[in-house]
């Protein structure tokens, strides 16, 4: 058992179905803890991918740092954060070309589906929902399919 208060303690939740664990430990992350910033990245792509953003104000604290300190990975998460949190199309722009250029191609493709419901271009989310089919994302393609349900 880690004690209590130890870093990897607030992660330990991070594959349960309950994603609280990991929504207090992102709003918890001590940015400037550079060894650990996988974490943050990690933790905030679960909570996306869970339909769960983070506040706005942790958002854009996430999205700063990220720039500053050139975190492409940790940015691209945030500004897709970001995108979702305001229905923001231009952030999610840039978290799908940055995606793009980092070579991550399943969270590009998240993105675009993510994009597409907030634009309702149907074929945008055929091509997002294809790629995610090519990697075996059954988890993204249910989540996706239910969401265009409604």
């Amino acid at each position: 058992m880690l004690p209590e208060g130890a870093h990897y303690r607030l992660w330990q939740g991070y594959g349960n179905q309950d994603i609280a664990p990991i929504a207090r430990a992102v709003d918890r992350f001590q940015l400037g803890q550079m060894f650990r910033i996988d974490h943050l990245e990690r933790g905030l792509s679960r909570l996306l991918d869970q339909d769960q953003v983070p506040s706005a104000s942790r958002i854009e604290t996430i999205l700063e740092y990220s720039r500053a300190h050139e975190l492409a990975m940790v940015e691209a998460q945030a500004d897709r954060a970001l995108g979702l949190a305001h229905r923001n199309v231009e952030a999610l722009n840039r978290s799908f070309n940055a995606f793009n250029r980092i070579g991550a191609v399943p969270y590009a493709a998240r993105v675009r589906c993510e994009r597409a419901l907030l634009t309702g271009d149907h074929g945008e989310m055929q091509a997002g929902l294809a790629v995610l089919e090519r990697f075996g994302d059954a988890e993204q393609i249910l989540r996706f399919e239910r969401l265009q349900v409604g």
